[in-house]
């Protein structure tokens, strides 16, 4: 077990209260982050990683969460449900409970975590998006699904006017279920037709459920893997010789795909995503944004994946900072109550999360569809180019 206390760094950000001198005479907020730090989604679990303890620098460097100075923990669970839940009892009876758990770097680890986070009322914020968001104390940042579906078909019409038929190549784990849910209606609701292939988000050759696809004959494919897989999805489609365009989603733009792929695989790939993630030089980017990319830097990153996955990560700790200091209080109910009814500062220390905020019912970011757009798969910073560039 390996214990990792973050301590104060110079940086410009908004202030959480109390003096740097207070908060060591308090006790620690304990951050535990349970991840998969080896396997096929070590690279994004390290981006994770980076982001969360780069937030914790920038909090501590203002006096801490209501002085309590951040420390953060990272257990490796191998991205196994039954592992991530043997580490979080193991740290819910131990003698420092975890305040905030980032619970899974994918939604089968954070549903296997869930009635236990429940139960012991443990706030948990994670970038897992598995579609379960009523629980009271587990809060997620990626968009909505149903949201992130409807600006998919949105974004494929506009680029594919002529579309009548959508293939759809994803994961069949928790996450990929529930965004599947989300897809069919959508589709359906503009008036195309679909078909779909499933595989597991650890498979190393989807080349049998591509020439399935590949048979139904569409006009656009939906890729849709977090991980080595989305590499997977494209290189098996270039070894097929398919020149079937592809719609990368919200799961496949967290790639780093150019690091996957070589370019021969990337041939009328596009990646429907937030605006936020589209590349800006940093001299436009907003004094948040470049607080947390600076702290991020400084946490040895070299932004090789998404910049969604350091973004969120980084926008976790600060929200949860943010609802502490409006709670007066760092328990996690108190902080989960707030969370439900943030106010939002002049000054905003998060850099991707949507101010439309979370909802007593709905605990996950709340995104337009108009909040989307095509761009390339390739990046700059960890950030897309804009469509057409490489």
């Amino acid at each position: 077990m390996s214990l990792v206390v973050v301590g104060s760094m110079a940086l410009t950000a908004v202030s959480f209260s109390a003096s740097a001198g207070a908060a060591k005479a308090k006790s620690p907020f304990n951050v535990l982050m349970i991840v998969g730090t080896t396997g096929p989604v070590a690279p994004p679990s390290d981006a994770e990683i980076q982001a969360t303890k780069a937030a914790a620098e920038v909090i501590n460097s203002q006096g801490g969460i209501l002085g309590h100075q951040v420390k953060v923990q990272v257990q490796n669970d191998n991205l196994d449900p039954t592992t991530a839940l043997s580490e979080l009892q193991s740290a819910e009876s131990g003698s420092s409970k975890p305040n905030l758990v980032f619970a899974g770097t994918t939604s089968n680890e954070t549903l296997a975590m869930l009635p236990t986070l429940t139960r012991d009322q443990t706030l948990s914020m994670e970038l897992a998006g598995s579609g379960v968001f009523d629980d009271p104390y587990q809060f997620a940042l990626p968009d909505y699904l149903p949201t992130q579906a409807q600006a998919m078909v949105q974004a494929i019409q506009k680029k594919y006017p002529t579309a009548k038929k959508i293939g759809i190549a994803i994961t069949n784990d928790a996450f990929g279920t529930a965004l599947l849910d989300a897809y069919e209606p959508a589709i359906t609701a503009a008036g195309l037709t679909y078909s779909v292939q499933t595989f597991a988000p650890t498979a190393t050759d989807v080349t049998p459920e591509l020439q399935a696809l590949q048979a139904t004959n569409p006009d656009v494919l939906i890729a849709s893997g977090y991980g080595a897989i989305g590499g997977y999805i494209l290189q098996d489609r270039a070894n097929l010789g398919w020149t079937v365009p592809v719609v990368g989603d919200g799961q496949e733009g967290s790639n780093n795909l150019p690091a996957l792929v070589p370019a021969s695989a990337l041939v009328g790939v596009s990646l429907c995503i937030q605006n936020v993630s589209v590349y800006k030089p940093l001299s436009q980017q907003s004094k948040a944004f470049n607080t947390f990319f600076k702290a991020t830097q400084k946490m040895g990153s070299k932004f090789t994946q998404s910049i969604v996955l350091y973004s969120l990560s980084y926008d976790d700790l600060m929200l949860t900072a943010l609802a502490a200091k409006q709670a007066g209080s760092i328990t996690g109910p108190a902080i989960a109550k707030a969370l439900e009814s943030l106010k939002q500062p002049k000054v905003k220390p998060y850099v991707s999360w949507a101010t439309e905020g979370f909802t007593k019912k709905l605990h996950v970011e709340q995104a337009g569809a108009v909040d989307y757009t095509l761009a390339s798969p390739y990046t700059k910073l960890g950030m897309n180019l804009p469509l057409g560039s490489k």
